[in-house]
């Protein structure tokens, strides 16, 4: 693996250089979400790192972080690219990425989402209270918590029921 930088700056463009003596048992080790067909946040088709795997390439390497975004592999722009053919750059060769990559663009974007909106917000609708809120989650939770132990009781009633009409 090669490192063209040591301590990148936030929101920094690097060069990165994954080499792989092994491809028919390792992978670079990162996931990536996001393209033109499938943006990961509203408005942005940008390429990012989702993961970047314990013990893979990617974390050996130490320049990756989920939230980088991708804008080169092996020398083809991904701004504006489907998911499946940046996935087709990375197999394409096994042995070897160049990535140019900017750093946390993923964090910023979420941050710039996330800060209020200059207007003030609508009185016409009211907002719901943190209490509700976690209310609300926590209904969800139980119920899954319930079909999902109800669906177990059933599996094994019917296990139960199985292995006893085979003995007699």
């Amino acid at each position: 693996m090669e490192n063209k930088t040591k301590t990148p700056a936030p929101n920094s463009i690097i060069d990165v250089v994954i080499s792989n003596q092994h491809p028919n048992i390792q992978s670079f080790g990162l996931d990536i979400v996001g393209g033109v067909d499938r943006p990961y946040l509203q408005g942005e088709t940008g390429i990012f790192i989702s993961a970047v795997k314990d013990g893979g390439l990617a974390k050996k390497c130490g320049l990756l972080e989920v939230g980088d975004q991708i804008l080169e592999i092996n020398g083809s722009k991904v701004i504006d690219a489907n998911h499946d053919d940046v996935v087709q750059l990375f197999v394409a060769d096994r042995t070897r990425v160049a990535l140019q990559v900017q750093k946390n663009k993923l964090q910023l974007l979420k941050t710039a989402a996330a800060s209020p909106p200059v207007s003030p917000p609508s009185t016409n609708t009211p907002r719901p209270t943190a209490a509700r809120q976690q209310q609300d989650n926590s209904g969800v939770s139980v119920s899954g918590f319930v079909i999902g132990i109800a669906l177990g009781c059933v599996s094994v009633f019917l296990l139960r029921r199985y292995m006893t009409s085979g003995k007699s």
